[in-house]
């Protein structure tokens, strides 16, 4: 095939492939209010970003190659002021999680963490928490009765420990989960943020 009919078949293969995901994608977008986006691997609202990432397209428009109506254009605004809203909260929160000390400087019978604890509600951490807070106490009489190297005081130590470290791995579990929790809601957000600028273009 000659390189110029070569170059003419891939520039209406990428305009069609082009309208065939605003047609169908952005629509389902704007109806689903954008709770769709990165739902799944094979959500098709997904189709919306590539679109505007595609190096061919400098448009974003509605059905049928004409620009979005100003409702649809309020309506990826409103989603975007949500989405931003929705990431700074996920922010926030992750950054609360992991200002808690998730390593030798936790303390589980600290005041402090007895606040975080109740805070993160948490039915594991409360559970650990309270036994290693008996633990303390029971090792703390048996070493004041029978010294600290009495095999009972050592054993409680032994589960204190144990406690302890179940602690953090639930805190790391916890902060992992948020932080791919608030990466999804940044993507959402930067997803909506590449439309917007682009909506009320019309297709060439």
């Amino acid at each position: 095939m000659p390189p110029l009919v070569e170059m003419s078949a891939v520039i209406e293969r990428l305009v069609w492939r082009r309208r065939m995901i605003v047609s169908f994608a952005l629509p389902l977008v704007l109806a689903a209010g954008m709770d769709c986006v990165f739902s799944a691997p094979t959500c098709i609202a997904h189709g919306a970003v590539l679109a505007v990432n595609d190096k061919t397209s400098s448009n974003v428009a509605g059905t049928g190659g004409t620009a979005l109506s100003e409702q649809q254009v309020a309506q990826l605004r409103s989603a975007l002021i949500t989405a931003r809203a929705a990431s700074s909260k996920e922010k926030a929160y992750l950054d609360w999680i992991v200002a808690i000390p998730r390593d030798d400087h936790l303390d589980p019978a600290a005041a402090s963490f007895a606040t975080d604890a109740d805070a993160l509600d948490n039915p594991l951490i409360i559970k650990l928490r309270q036994q290693y807070v008996e633990y303390a106490a029971e090792e703390a009489v048996w070493s004041g009765i029978y010294g600290a190297n009495h095999p009972t005081a050592a054993r409680l130590r032994g589960q204190m420990r144990t406690s302890r470290e179940s602690i953090l791995a639930e805190l790391h579990r916890i902060a992992e989960t948020h932080s791919s929790d608030y990466d999804i809601a940044k993507a959402r957000e930067n997803a909506l943020s590449k439309l917007i600028p682009e909506a009320r273009r019309p297709l060439p």
